[in-house]
């Protein structure tokens, strides 16, 4: 997984609007006609205070870290090199000034 740390308010993604929510009015564009009127509901982030978010995951089958196909066991004890992909997401991290890697 990878996620972002630190207590910070944040689009609230467990909603099932998944952070965006509905608010009072609407706004129209351009003339509307007899089928579609031009309004639109106005929308609204929907945030949440939280110590954490998990931006994206990704999947990975350690057995099959050479190739996907053959499977080859792993020694316990031993350091492999492994990669694989994380899933698509759009996020945006707050810039963060002042800190170190652990």
């Amino acid at each position: 997984m990878l996620v972002d740390y630190g207590t910070d308010t944040r689009l609230d993604h467990a909603d099932p609007g998944q952070g965006l929510q509905f608010v009072d009015g609407e706004d129209c564009v351009g003339e509307g006609t007899a089928d579609d009127d031009g309004c639109y509901r106005r929308a609204a982030d929907k945030t949440v205070t939280s110590e954490f978010d998990v931006v994206t995951r990704g999947i990975v089958d350690a057995q099959n870290h050479t190739l996907l196909r053959h499977p080859t066991p792993l020694t316990p004890g031993k350091a492999y090199p492994i990669t694989w992909s994380m899933l698509p997401q759009d996020y945006e991290f707050r810039a963060v000034t002042g800190w170190a890697w652990c």
